[in-house]
């Protein structure tokens, strides 16, 4: 395996952290220099070794194995072409897929119950999530569950949910053409209007403004 591309231990402590967008970003200045330095046959290798590098850094800090989002990268990469615009696209995603595959992992969720809970959140965001559901699902009682989550995570149940799905819709608003409408649902938001409502009062800014500015 070449050289140039062994040693991405700041990408993956960057993501490791939380910090998707410069994770993104590095990732992306990375690639670039690699494509002019190596030959086309060796583009691919460049992400397979990221892919691989990413799981086992994950792996090894935490004891934790996110082989299906591992997996799904692999495939993704063996199945692209040598267009580099199409590997920088690819790449960018397998970037985003641990991203947010991890999150709950950057939070340093010990208790089992809350990870059930946070993972739940991630998965089910475009349904309607109670207190109670959330409750039942982990098998704890409410006071139980709104007790842990707040000493595991800093947050109570609510604005963790809430956070998450701002921070999902603005993703959407900057990296795709999706309708507000579209967002909105996919997010879990039961009407534009209250998205947007939502929206302001989390960012100071409408969802338009949000895409126009970015």
């Amino acid at each position: 395996m070449n050289h140039k591309y062994m040693n991405q231990t700041d990408l993956f402590i960057l993501l490791f952290n939380g910090e998707v967008e410069a994770a993104k970003d590095l990732f992306e200045k990375r690639f670039w220099q690699y494509m002019q330095e190596s030959f086309s046959r060796e583009w691919k290798d460049f992400l397979y070794a990221t892919n691989s590098g990413i799981y086992y850094y994950i792996l090894f800090q935490e004891n934790v194995s996110l082989d299906e989002c591992c997996s799904k990268n692999f495939d993704r990469i063996h199945t692209a072409g040598l267009n580099t615009d199409n590997l920088l696209n690819v790449g960018q995603g397998m970037i985003h897929s641990y991203g947010y595959s991890a999150e709950y992992l950057i939070k340093r969720v010990k208790n089992p119950c809350v990870r059930h809970a946070v993972l739940y959140i991630h998965q089910n965001l475009s349904k309607v999530i109670s207190l109670e559901i959330l409750a039942r699902e982990v098998g704890l009682s409410r006071n139980q569950l709104c007790s842990s989550f707040r000493t595991e995570t800093g947050d109570t149940v609510g604005s963790y949910i809430r956070k998450r799905r701002i921070k999902v819709a603005k993703e959407l608003l900057k990296d795709t053409d999706m309708e507000m409408q579209m967002i909105a649902e996919y997010c879990g938001f039961q009407s534009l209007s209250y998205f947007c409502t939502i929206f302001k009062k989390e960012s100071g800014c409408t969802p338009l403004q949000f895409r126009k500015s970015n």
